[in-house]
């Protein structure tokens, strides 16, 4: 009996790892109940000594009968992934995946004798090896790409290298082409075509980046992902090409480079060369943005692509952009996602600019000085919140009660338990009764419990200009963001 092991709740509780070549290289081709045998069993090894671990138990628990299960297993010890020691009782050991090209199924060679000889006639400088064989028909039985298919692309390989050529530059250009779907004859064939029409135009961008010599295989690849799944023309593809050679960059740095315009909107020689000469500006704003935000972030280049760029896109200036940080601070946000969602708030109400913004607190202050006002009639002493904006706007605007007939209203209120939501209540029935006049207003029955005129009656209309507090300030810079969306 074992000293130490595993308790059962701990077990239940821990992780069971599944390695990515399994999910890459077989799961996605394998039967569902294949797959679930598999994921199931492999989760049953982390405790081997459990009383439910047998054949009956799993079955059970998949649903399916002890025939599903080896049938299962059998499937995956065809492809060197388990090893069955005994079917009565079923035992059996999971082996360690190794690189996807070393899952060897037992194929039958018989079948392929064809395939053999025509991919030997090709591959005149060397003798294919039977671990090589072995890879082409896993290609053609798992991965569903057509033989003839195969030796079309072997051909292309040995044309272009040579008859002595590797079998792993056969099995990467094998394997790039299928995982871009090219499974048949006629679909080798237009790539081959594609190739052929793109020569010329992919040698141009090598020759712009001032290398000399001929593409290779993942170039080409990479180039047709530029034209064809990214619809870059080749004038922008040459241009941003000259820029990575002023870089000192070589075709996987102009890769990332294209890819990055193409993330970035940028479809336009005008619109690169913008970004890319006003580069060193948007890291400065980036540090600045992060600075008044109080964070730090190590990889501005994450910043600037996310963020920076695209609210200068929306027309922000940097002002804007840097205030609004700031901005964000004072109100509790402290993210630079989180100001992402101010910015869009402020690209709503047509805010791009700092001296715009600051226009804008302006007016909201003096909208917050004559709710303040509201407030000290009603003997609310406290801050202006956004409740009470909300109210005040809804009167005004949306409602359209005049002064005269609010002042009224707060009259009716002063003394009343809650006392703006009573003024709103007392408002709303006004809006509904369509009265816009004190004399109708008087005639229903909120006049009728309405005290004595007080001194300090709200005459909104008197609010002046003044100097605001810090508590008043940080309130103003919250009502900035109330924005609907």
């Amino acid at each position: 009996m074992s000293c130490c092991k595993y308790s059962s709740e701990f077990i239940s509780s821990n992780k069971t790892s599944i390695d990515n070549v399994f999910i890459n290289d077989f799961m996605l081709q394998a039967p569902e109940k294949c797959v679930k045998v598999y994921l199931y069993g492999l989760y049953k090894c982390n405790n081997p000594d459990s009383l439910d671990n047998n054949i009956l138990d799993i079955a059970k628990q998949l649903n399916y009968t002890p025939e599903d299960i080896i049938s299962a297993f059998m499937y995956w010890e065809d492809l060197n992934l388990i090893q069955i020691l005994s079917r009565e009782p079923l035992e059996v050991r999971y082996l360690p995946i190794k690189n996807g090209s070393l899952h060897i199924k037992k194929f039958n060679v018989e079948k392929y004798k064809a395939f053999n000889t025509k991919a030997q006639e090709l591959i005149t400088g060397r003798m294919i090896s039977p671990s090589e064989y072995q890879e082409y028909y896993y290609l053609i039985e798992n991965k569903h790409v057509e033989s003839d298919a195969l030796i079309m692309i072997i051909k292309y390989c040995v044309d272009k290298k040579g008859g002595n050529i590797s079998s792993n530059y056969i099995l990467t250009v094998a394997k790039n082409w299928i995982f871009d779907g090219i499974l048949t004859c006629a679909q080798v064939e237009e790539r081959l075509l594609e190739l052929e029409r793109n020569s010329e135009d992919i040698q141009m961008v090598l020759k712009a980046l001032g290398i000399r010599r001929k593409a290779s295989e993942d170039e080409y690849s990479m180039y047709l992902a530029w034209k064809n799944d990214m619809e870059m023309s080749q004038e922008i593809i040459l241009h941003i090409a000259r820029i990575a050679k002023s870089k000192g960059a070589g075709f996987i740095k102009l890769d990332n480079l294209i890819n990055k315009c193409y993330s970035l909107n940028l479809t336009s020689v005008l619109e690169i060369d913008d970004y890319f000469n006003n580069l060193d500006n948007m890291y400065e704003l980036a540090k600045q943005v992060c600075k008044n935000l109080g964070i730090r972030y190590d990889n501005l280049e994450i910043i600037v692509d996310t963020y920076i760029v695209p609210w200068i896109n929306l027309g922000f200036e940097p002002d804007a952009l840097t205030k609004i940080a700031n901005y964000c601070l004072k109100a509790g946000t402290k993210t630079i996602d989180g100001m992402d969602g101010r910015v869009n708030q402020m690209f709503k109400l047509g805010l791009l600019t700092a001296k715009a913004i600051e226009d804008y607190i302006i007016d909201l202050g003096k909208n917050d000085e004559k709710i303040e006002a509201i407030l000290q009639a009603l003997g609310l002493d406290r801050c202006v919140n956004s409740t009470d904006r909300y109210f005040y706007k809804t009167w005004t605007q949306v409602w359209e009660i005049d002064e005269e007939l609010m002042n009224y209203a707060i009259e009716l209120s002063i003394g009343k338990s809650m006392p703006m939501q009573y003024i709103n209540k007392i408002l709303s029935t006004y809006h509904t009764k369509s009265i816009t006049n004190v004399d109708d207003a008087k005639k229903l029955d909120f006049a009728k419990s309405a005290p004595n005129k007080s001194n300090n009656k709200g005459d909104c209309e008197n609010a002046k200009g003044k100097e605001y507090s810090k508590r008043q300030l940080n309130s103003l810079i919250s009502n900035l963001f109330e924005v609907e969306i």
